[in-house]
């Protein structure tokens, strides 16, 4: 493959790294995968999943394997990382659990051509999917030759686009040099979350703490927490004073706590076991977690009671704060919920709230037009339609300006361009014909117009 090659490091077993130079916006890697899995629709396999009560993601996985050819299946089961066989075992108590050997079990004794498969062959096919694979197209999700292999960082030089259900392409974020290792980011539009909440996701998901410079030698900018110091107001609508911090101590000293808290305004520094910060890390807890619920239930049923969203929304001001992930995700769920549901009345609030996550991710350094361009043009649009030109050309200008991912994002990219052209034609007619009222008026009495 072209500029990069498999090479095996001590530390991250497997990975890629680069063979040349790679400039930021230019694909490192585009191939098609080895094979793919979509959710099944077959009238077949859905009565085999309903007759024996198989959940079809986790059977769609074990018969899209065992229908690929020989190559294909001794290729995915000898390729790819799985925990080491004297770790395997607690792997799958976190990854798979009785619940999957139930529907192994289910699956052999019901599928005549599995029949002579051996369990553990089951596991380790699951084993590899969840930990390798990529998601493809609409519902899918994929194994690759070389993605595959690219190891994880919260801070990526390169990031995962599945294009027109054919192939996946990594493309660079940032310019790559000869010899660095090529990494992509298991989290997608989790990159945002605190790193407490990231390296959750990661051990659950993918079994491993991350260790990457983001995770053990930066401030966390995504978790912002009311100082217990200097603010000291009464109103719950809004803090007055600084916000803490949590930065990483670089010292083996097993003595020390591994981070303190650090106000950006007075200076207050707390360790991480202060009792003082006990009650905000409860709070802190219980309202990411109701998020996080609130997202896995988007991602099945579209629908959320827009007062559950107000709720949600005035407990993170309250108790959290405007500096927190929390708050970033309430604001876009706020912002989605009125630009889909086209409520026009709402879009001074629309137009308040994506100002305010633009700027966010700007401060703090998140590659706006990576995570927001799918969001941004979806809600200029709306914003457009309603009549608001110069605020949907101001946010796609603030995303699609010196755009550098357009061999990326090729649709999104032109739809954004075909708007911003609408709207500045617009803006430019309606200007025009303002002039030429002025001009008529100073015309018709010069004097009045002075």
């Amino acid at each position: 493959m072209d500029g990069i090659e498999v090479r095996y490091d001590e530390k991250y077993g497997h990975g890629l790294y680069a063979t040349r130079d790679f400039e930021k916006g230019e694909i490192v890697l585009s191939e098609k995968p080895l094979i793919v899995v979509h959710t099944l629709s077959t009238k077949r396999d859905r009565a085999f999943s309903c007759t024996f009560d198989v959940d079809l993601g986790v059977f769609s996985k074990f018969k899209t394997f065992f229908d690929a050819s020989p190559e294909v299946q001794n290729a995915i089961l000898n390729n790819f990382y799985l925990p080491p066989q004297d770790q395997f075992e607690t792997a799958w108590s976190i990854i798979g659990s009785t619940y999957i050997d139930r529907i192994i079990k289910i699956c052999i004794k019901r599928v005549e051509a599995w029949v002579n498969i051996p369990e553990e062959t089951f596991r380790k096919v699951y084993m590899i999917f969840t930990l390798n694979s990529h998601s493809f197209d609409c519902d899918g999700s994929a194994i690759f030759a070389f993605g595959s292999k690219m190891n994880h960082s919260c801070e990526a030089n390169t990031f995962y686009q599945s294009i027109d259900g054919q192939l996946g392409v990594h493309t660079a974020v940032k310019r790559i040099l000869k010899g660095e290792q090529i990494t992509t980011d298991y989290l997608g539009k989790d990159s945002i979350l605190s790193k407490g909440a990231r390296r959750k996701i990661l051990q659950r998901t993918k079994l491993f703490t991350c260790e990457c410079p983001r995770c053990t030698e930066r401030m966390d900018v995504s978790r912002g927490l009311p100082c217990p110091n200097c603010n000291t107001s009464k109103s719950h609508r809004r803090m007055n004073g600084g916000y803490i911090y949590q930065y990483p101590i670089l010292s083996t000293n097993e003595n020390k706590a591994s981070n303190y808290w650090l106000c950006d305004m007075c200076n207050s520094r707390f360790e991480e076991n202060s009792p003082r910060l006990h009650g905000l890390f409860v709070r802190e807890k219980d309202l990411e977690n109701q998020i996080i619920a609130l997202e896995e239930k988007l991602n099945i049923i579209p629908f959320v009671d827009h007062s559950h969203l107000i709720e949600l929304y005035n407990a993170c001001i309250a108790q959290l704060g405007t500096r927190h992930w929390t708050y970033i995700i309430i604001l876009k769920f706020l912002i989605l919920f009125d630009a889909s549901n086209g409520k026009y009345q709402s879009k001074n609030a629309i137009i308040q709230n994506l100002d305010q996550v633009l700027n966010w991710y700007d401060k703090h350094g998140f590659d706006t037009p990576r995570y927001l361009s799918v969001f941004v043009l979806r809600v200029a649009s709306v914003l457009i339609h309603a009549g608001e030109y110069a605020y949907g050309l101001h946010f796609l200008e603030c995303v699609f300006e010196d755009f550098e991912y357009d061999n990326t994002f090729v649709q999104d990219y032109k739809d954004a361009s075909d708007l911003m052209s609408k709207c500045r034609s617009v803006l430019e007619q309606a200007s025009s014909l303002q002039d030429n009222v002025v001009s008529n008026q100073i015309h018709m009495d010069p004097l009045k117009i002075v």
